[in-house]
């Protein structure tokens, strides 16, 4: 079994936001990927848990985003459950932290939670179970299986993509769709409207029927990846760097063949596994 990753943090990010863990016992490998959004609204804060595990004095001050990706990074680690059961158990976690914090609107507010997306792997010789929330993507043998675009992403790319066409202003696109970008948490975890959404932030992740959980049986090549990368054409990590190279090369502004909600480069992590066989892991970079 071979595993090679990347992670690498965005230009407009003070810490990375996405993370990624993999381990291997007993024949069996377990994986994630998750990429948590930075905070627009509340914070920073002070969380000696969460700087503890960033090597930083107890009060530094962190963002919503990177205090959300350690709890759920931490917390998987030591978890040994999948599908709802997990989701429940890393709302739980994102919830005590608001607690701690003295957060009490965040149901009402839900801009101030700190929230996130996810794929969940288990995996031995014989199948592998897929918990995935949100953008996060997975391929198996070439073949996507999990992972979807916000609608909502869908509607403010385009809103950015008709700004930068109107203006040529492609510094200002971003704060241009910024307050209709917070706005969009009304949508989150709560059913019912065209752009409703499911995140892990603290509430109850909702549409259920958008969380995919899934067992299939166990492919020869893997790759897990955040929304820093496009979808590429080679499902390969040498593939997602190809795509991305192509798409500024393209479209520096990202508003025409690749249009995105942000032109700045956001972070990306992925995971490239080859599953030849379940007696060794080797690791690269």
């Amino acid at each position: 079994m071979k595993i090679r990753s990347v992670s690498v943090r965005g230009e407009s990010h003070q810490r990375l936001e996405d993370f990624f863990i993999f381990s291997f016992s007993d024949g069996r490998l377990k994986v994630a990927v998750g990429d948590w959004a930075n905070n627009l609204v509340g914070g920073p804060y002070s969380y000696p848990e969460v700087a503890y595990h960033l090597g930083e004095k107890a009060d530094t001050l962190l963002g919503g985003g990177v205090i959300g990706s350690i709890l759920a990074r931490e917390t998987i680690r030591k978890s040994e459950l999948s599908g709802l059961d997990l989701i429940y158990q890393l709302n739980k976690r994102i919830r005590r932290a608001y607690e701690d914090l003295g957060l009490t609107d965040y149901y009402d507010n839900r801009a101030l939670t700190f929230t996130g997306y996810l794929v969940h792997l288990l995996v031995d010789s014989e199948q592998i179970k897929v918990t995935a929330v949100g953008d996060v993507r997975i391929a198996c043998d070439g073949i996507i299986i999990a992972g979807r675009t916000k609608r909502i992403d869908d509607y403010h790319s385009q809103m950015r993509k008709e700004y930068i066409k109107r203006t040529g202003d492609h510094e200002g696109a971003y704060h241009h769709i910024r307050p209709s970008i917070i706005r969009q948490y009304r949508f989150q975890n709560t059913p019912g409207n065209e752009f409703s959404y499911p995140a892990i932030d603290g509430t109850e992740t909702l549409p259920r029927e958008e969380i995919e959980i899934l067992s299939m049986p166990t492919p020869k090549r893997i790759l897990v990846w955040s929304d820093g990368f496009i979808t590429p054409d080679d499902y390969s990590i040498a593939g997602l760097e190809n795509k991305l190279k192509e798409c500024y090369e393209k479209d520096p502004h990202r508003y025409k063949d690749y249009p995105a909600v942000g032109y700045l480069r956001d972070d990306k992590t992925a995971l490239e596994i080859v599953l030849d066989n379940f007696e060794k892991l080797e690791v690269s970079n």
